[in-house]
């Protein structure tokens, strides 16, 4: 099976300094050690790059763009990029229509419009019971993509 890295993942796998870091690079390493895939989305990295060189007081990490910039190629060369599809737009907006979304869970609403074509599973230990409680909601629904007209067979290949 593969999945898609949450950016909580992804940062904190290449942020040695975080309280995470051991339990992220333990839980990925053991999912790679399986012959599982682990991927990220263009999404990753703006996630990243904002959370990254947003101040510290601003509960982000306070790094230079430069900094960041080095951090970001880390996540690239430590996990495959999922491509980017003209139909990850359109779930989206399917999404944005039809379940109440709002704030920052517009950002875990495109994470999963990425994988509603691709069925990966978001591997997120570390995500906040609200944004899990989201994604629930909207992978339980999965019914309602059933019903969307949209070409996906770009990822079946």
């Amino acid at each position: 099976m593969a999945y898609l890295a949450d950016t909580n993942v992804a940062s904190r796998r290449v942020l040695l300094s975080d309280p995470l870091y051991s339990v992220v690079k333990n839980a990925l390493d053991t999912l790679l050690l399986q012959g599982e895939t682990v991927y990220v989305t263009a999404q990753n990295f703006v996630e990243f790059q904002a959370l990254a060189t947003r101040p510290i007081e601003a509960n982000g990490l306070g790094l230079t763009p430069a900094q960041a910039n080095e951090r970001a190629m880390d996540i690239e060369i430590l996990f495959p990029m999922l491509p980017e599809v003209p139909e990850i737009y359109a779930h989206w907006r399917f999404l944005m229509e039809t379940i109440e979304v709002r704030g920052r869970q517009v950002y875990d609403a495109r994470l999963v419009a990425v994988i509603v074509p691709t069925t990966l599973p978001i591997f997120s230990p570390s995500t906040p019971a609200t944004s899990i409680a989201f994604l629930t909601s909207v992978l339980l629904s999965q019914t309602a993509f059933d019903a969307y007209p949209l070409s996906t067979g770009y990822y079946s290949q």
